[in-house]
């Protein structure tokens, strides 16, 4: 495993987690910012927003649950 490719895998780590961390812990905010970018209508979130936002933070930290492992066992053999 070379250098470029353990910086990949880092930067993947990185920004999955970041993401489903923030849509984790911020769905307002990424709510007002789909409001901004006029990609969501409305003032307040419903009930089926705070679930697909919910599932969809929780995909990001699997994506980068599932890379760390794996690049640790690559580094590891």
């Amino acid at each position: 495993m070379g250098v470029g490719e353990i910086v990949l895998e880092a930067v993947i780590i990185v920004l999955c987690a970041g993401a489903g961390a923030m849509t984790l812990l911020k769905p307002d905010w990424i709510w007002r910012l789909g409001v901004r970018l006029s990609l969501c209508k409305g003032e307040q979130p419903d009930r089926t927003y705070k679930s697909v936002i919910w599932i969809v933070g929780v995909v990001l930290v699997a994506i980068a649950a599932v890379h760390l492992v794996t690049t640790v066992m690559r580094l590891v053999m």
